[in-house]
């Protein structure tokens, strides 16, 4: 059962707004859909936003409303659907109520055919272009149980969260093999550029990649000097496996408006002689006797 109230807004991270929500029912009705219709219009004004999804309410049901002009009028959509979008896709910076000051280039169709139920339960078909379309389609991820952020690039993202001024800082952990990759190379241009002083990299450097060892594959000597090249802070940690080591580096003073790149040494398998540093163990599951070998190494019972 709803109730006439206003609502908060989950945090980002609610795991009701990564999911999908229910269809909304109407025979026989799940609740009062007037009173439903009147909390989302109600919640959208007050939450000052252009569309409002009631996921984001807390409430896992296909129902959203949105304005469909620059004046007051406002619609509610119950188990809406896009049956055609427009070729023509517009590029634009947008935001979300769920992550607020967060703003990022969203690109998305200039037009599209769509339908829904009103608060009735009747069928409704509409056309929407411009800032409508855009509303619908970003309120339509919502009801697919995606999120502002996804598809987004994290160097990107970074630049973006910066912007929003929250304190803290936000850890990538990648492979030494993924800096045999272009792309990170070209976001770490990115992040350099952008000072990106709240993003940490840290490389797993075990010099082992997919089937065959850094040296005997594309060699990355004097990583730390790349990162550097690139103007990165960079920071290496001679025995990745010393928590004590590792907690050290997190709290060292860097210089600012730079990013900051751990390179961390490791030992693939580290602990079990039998698998350490070879690189078949980079993809093979263990199994049958190799369990039980890698239980006592490890003294478990």
């Amino acid at each position: 059962e709803v109730t006439r109230r206003k609502l908060d807004l989950l945090p980002e991270d609610h795991p009701v707004l990564h999911k999908e929500p229910l269809l909304w029912v109407f025979d026989p009705p799940q609740a009062d859909p007037k009173i439903m219709y009147e909390i989302m219009l109600e919640n959208m004004v007050y939450h000052k936003g252009l569309g409002l999804s009631a996921n984001q309410i807390g409430m896992p049901v296909k129902v959203f409303s949105m304005r469909v002009d620059d004046s007051d009028n406002a619609i509610v959509c119950f188990n809406p659907e896009i049956e055609k979008e427009s070729e023509e896709l517009i590029p634009m910076e947008e935001g979300c109520l769920s992550y607020p000051y967060l703003y990022l280039k969203k690109i998305r169709p200039e037009r599209l055919s769509v339908k829904y139920q009103n608060v009735d339960g009747n069928p409704v078909s509409a056309h929407f272009e411009g800032l409508a379309a855009r509303v619908f389609h970003h309120e339509m991820d919502h009801m697919m149980g995606k999120t502002f952020l996804d598809g987004v690039g994290q160097i990107v993202l970074q630049s973006a969260r910066k912007k929003q001024k929250i304190p803290g800082k936000i850890y990538v952990l990648i492979g030494d093999g993924e800096c045999q990759e272009g792309t990170t190379w070209e976001s770490l241009l990115v992040g350099s550029k952008q000072k990106l002083d709240n993003l940490v990299v840290i490389v797993d450097y075990n010099k082992i990649q997919a089937l065959s060892r850094l040296k005997d594959a594309l060699p990355l000597n004097n990583l730390s000097k790349k990162f550097k090249s690139f103007n990165w802070n960079c920071f290496e940690v001679k025995n990745g496996h010393s928590f004590k080591s590792l907690i050290s580096s997190f709290r060292k003073k860097f210089r600012k408006e730079k990013p900051l790149a751990i390179i961390v040494n490791t030992i693939k398998g580290k602990g079990i002689k039998n698998f350490e540093n070879d690189p078949i163990w980079h993809a093979r599951k263990l199994k049958g006797k190799d369990i039980e070998i890698g239980k006592n190494k490890l003294g478990i019972k």
